[in-house]
């Protein structure tokens, strides 16, 4: 008789761990991004590290967020970039955008504003001219 050794991956694991927890699998979602959101490259790196689809971990995170991970990354950025120009005052616009995950400062300009309503140099001139 031959026995059969079976060994599951991490990965493997991952879905049973999470079965029938789908809030804190959002959390963990969410805590992830919140400690790696510099380099997050979008879904389908969230779903090979938490085992499951994209369109899975989409619902799952919505139901508790009321937004997609990618939304939440994106405002996670903004804020991020937002409190930058404000401290680092002298750091140019191309590094911050860098510095919080966004591929080119052009990007950051456009959902900057989109969300804020002014570009990321407009925000930065008012925060200095609000110190003095």
């Amino acid at each position: 008789a031959t026995t059969e050794i079976y060994t599951l991956s991490l990965h493997d694991a991952l879905p049973i761990y999470y079965s029938g927890n789908k809030q804190k699998l959002a959390l963990d979602i969410k805590e992830y991004l919140d400690h790696n959101y510099k380099s997050v490259t979008g879904n389908k790196e969230l779903a090979d590290i938490f085992g499951y689809v994209p369109a899975y971990l989409r619902d799952v995170f919505r139901s508790k967020y009321e937004k997609s991970p990618m939304e939440y990354l994106q405002e996670l950025r903004l804020e991020c970039a937002r409190k930058m120009l404000a401290q680092e005052l002298k750091l140019p616009v191309k590094e911050i955008a860098r510095a919080v995950g966004f591929n080119d400062a052009l990007y950051l300009s456009k959902v900057f504003r989109r969300k804020f309503g002014i570009t990321p140099s407009e925000y930065r001139n008012q925060v200095k001219n609000n110190e003095t």
